[in-house]
């Protein structure tokens, strides 16, 4: 890597930190004091609704999340181990969108790779999605795919409710305008900040990289052609792997997209869906996450905090409406206390 490269890279992580989660005044709590409160969204509760329900019930819809921990991570998910002052975020991120995929009818699918170490010197591991999906593809109508730090941000708001909103239906769409292609790809930008969020391309085009840590697939054979083409760059340009700009994103953004149509890849605003409001700098930067949210830097730890403290809710709600719970006055138990 350049050395000039090295130094942005390491100005931006200062801004980070200098903006991160202690200079926030509604920074969610610890795991050593996590509270039963109500669940910190940008919408306070309110939901987006669906016109074309009956559609997406007749459609194979998936929720997708690769992981790339390793081997003893993984243990944590077989309940082999626990460590409750350092568990996993990606452990309870795969409970939490399971519970969600549940909640909303959808089909859910964790997919570990086995023996790729935590770092191989070419980062492998942060590749692993980009060859995995093309497996579920051929199967499903449509794939959500999310990373560890994503969800959406209401726990009772149905993901294909909001793609209607975003214009991304559940029946194929043909383009009035004959210069626009059907959308096939749904993504969000990421924060306009940072110069190295931008793509160039020889044509004069300019775009906003896609933060590819939330991605909706409209299975097509436009689709899988476009994903074919992407495992096939990244399979040529492994020496890239290590030092690409945020790796898979890099190919995707650099490569992947120039080859697509006008109007194939939807492009949602920061604020829409990435970031997370109660991360100080996310917010700041126009990355508050309003529908999804998406915990990257010193979010990831707060997004993971949150889905926790929504699994507890959800959990011990029936726990305790089973429980036989009885009461009885102070006065009738000590009648004998006049203080």
């Amino acid at each position: 890597m350049h050395p000039f490269h090295i130094f942005l890279l390491l100005l931006t992580c200062a801004l980070h930190w200098s903006n991160g989660l202690d200079g926030h005044k509604d920074n969610p709590a610890s795991w050593n004091n996590l509270t039963r409160e109500a669940p910190r969204t940008y919408t306070n509760g309110q939901l987006v609704q669906c016109k074309q329900m009956e559609c997406w019930k007749s459609k194979r819809f998936m929720l997708l999340q690769v992981d790339n921990m390793d081997e003893e991570t993984r243990d944590e998910w077989r309940g082999l181990r626990w460590n409750m002052s350092n568990l996993s975020p990606a452990v309870i991120s795969s409970w939490y969108t399971h519970m969600y995929a549940k909640r909303h009818g959808l089909e859910y699918t964790l997919h570990s790779v086995r023996g790729v170490p935590s770092n191989d010197g070419r980062r492998t591991r942060f590749f692993m999605k980009t060859f995995v999906v093309p497996r579920y593809l051929k199967e499903v109508d449509f794939l959500l795919v999310l990373d560890f730090d994503a969800m959406v941000s209401e726990f009772d708001q149905d993901i294909r409710c909001l793609l209607e909103m975003w214009g991304f239906n559940c029946e194929r769409q043909r383009s009035v305008n004959k210069d626009k292609a059907e959308p096939i790809f749904l993504g969000s930008e990421d924060p306009a900040y940072n110069i190295w969020n931008y793509q160039v391309y020889d044509d004069g085009r300019k775009w906003l990289n896609i933060n590819t840590g939330f991605m909706v697939v409209r299975s097509t054979e436009r689709s899988r052609e476009l994903w074919d083409a992407y495992t096939d760059i990244v399979k040529s340009n492994v020496s890239w792997w290590g030092p690409m700009w945020y790796h898979d994103q890099g190919f995707w953004n650099g490569y992947v997209r120039k080859l697509m149509r006008p109007g194939e890849q939807v492009a949602l605003p920061c604020e829409e869906a990435n970031g997370y409001r109660w991360v100080g700098n996310h917010g700041q930067w126009g990355c508050s996450g309003k529908w999804i949210t998406h915990g990257w830097w010193y979010g990831k730890v707060v997004t993971a905090h949150e889905m926790f403290r929504r699994m507890m809710l959800v959990w011990t709600q029936p726990l305790e409406a089973a429980i036989q719970h009885d009461y009885t006055d102070r006065a009738a138990i000590f009648p004998f206390l006049d203080d």
